[in-house]
């Protein structure tokens, strides 16, 4: 087992969900060992009616 584990954090806002997509595999391909996003729901700033998820 590796001594250091290495992870991504993603920004949603404003992001289309295939973009996400990308990342995830980009992520997974590389070997990282978690990804993370936050669990808001709504936009926090800007258009509140941006792509979110």
């Amino acid at each position: 087992m590796p001594a250091c584990k290495v992870g991504v954090q993603l920004h949603p806002q404003a992001t289309p969900i295939e973009d996400l997509r990308a990342a995830w595999k980009a992520a997974d391909a590389l070997g990282l060992d978690s990804i993370w996003i936050w669990d808001h729901f709504y936009p926090l700033y800007g258009d509140p009616d941006a792509s979110h998820y």
